[in-house]
């Protein structure tokens, strides 16, 4: 326990919390999510490679090796077959998918899928009850696209602060979060670069070669100049500035651009104000 307050000083160790002889030699990330998840998360289990052991014994990482990561629940299951959909239309090699699942039944999608294709990882974690959520995230129901950025925010997910202190404090939030499993997907990934993919959205065919060629550039990768494609990559992070909504129930088609103004949030701050 000390050990994980030291790597996390803010992070709430249950008293009960008790790690295996063997995770001296897991990365310290691992430790951790073992530790949220009450031992569900087993890298002896889940992610062999991890020990120092098997680090010796399998081949090195690829750094072109992109692992594309998806948390899922039982709530968009119907969204399964557009996940791998959208993952087996990339044009980018090599490439991996990482699925954790948490529900009450796993997907015999995946499953099947996972037995055909060696490139998808999927991991299934039974629960009982998702942690609580808002209509502002994706593995939600929404009502219009929109939601997730004109509907305000669920007080459950502010971190609230005082002038002079903007870290005052935060609400904590308990289970399986989409944070949560993404982290797992995350430590179970292989690549040297990780791309997040929604299970309700559609992503063009070059979508993961074109995040993977600007990191490389905004990096100052040797790679990216036309030299041998194992140099290292550097430490960046991307976000989508612009995305397209398509709400079915409203037939609402709308470009969402974060660099231009836009003319629903004035109407919408406006509405506001006038309470």
């Amino acid at each position: 326990r000390r050990w994980l307050q030291r790597l996390d000083p803010k992070a709430t160790v249950p008293p009960q919390a008790q790690l295996p002889p063997s995770a001296v030699d897991w990365e310290p990330g691992a430790a951790v999510l073992h530790v949220l998840t009450h031992g569900q998360f087993d890298p002896r289990r889940h992610v062999p490679w991890l020990s120092a052991a098997e680090e010796q014994r399998r081949p090195g990482r690829l750094p072109d090796l992109v692992s594309v990561c998806c948390a899922i629940s039982d709530r968009r299951r119907a969204f399964h077959p557009l996940v791998y959909e959208n993952f087996r239309r990339q044009v980018h090699e090599p490439r991996e998918l990482v699925v954790v699942h948490t529900g009450e039944e796993p997907s015999d999608f995946f499953r099947e899928r996972a037995r055909m294709d060696p490139r998808l990882v999927y991991r299934f974690f039974p629960i009982t009850r998702e942690a609580p959520g808002s209509p502002r995230l994706s593995d939600e129901k929404m009502g219009n696209p929109w939601d997730a950025v004109l509907v305000d925010d669920d007080p459950a997910e502010l971190t609230y602060w005082e002038h002079g202190d903007p870290w005052a404090w935060e609400i904590q939030r308990e289970g399986w979060t989409k944070g949560l499993k993404r982290n797992v997907a995350v430590c179970m990934a292989r690549g040297s670069v990780i791309v997040h993919f929604d299970e309700g959205c559609l992503y063009a065919p070059s979508f993961v070669g074109r995040m993977f060629s600007d990191l490389k550039a905004a990096t100052g990768s040797k790679a990216a100049a036309g030299h041998s494609s194992s140099a290292p990559l550097g430490r960046a992070a991307g976000v989508l500035s612009k995305w397209y909504t398509f709400g079915i129930a409203d037939l609402d088609f709308r470009i969402v651009d974060l660099r231009k103004p836009e003319p629903l949030w004035e109407q919408y701050g406006q509405h506001a104000m006038r309470g």
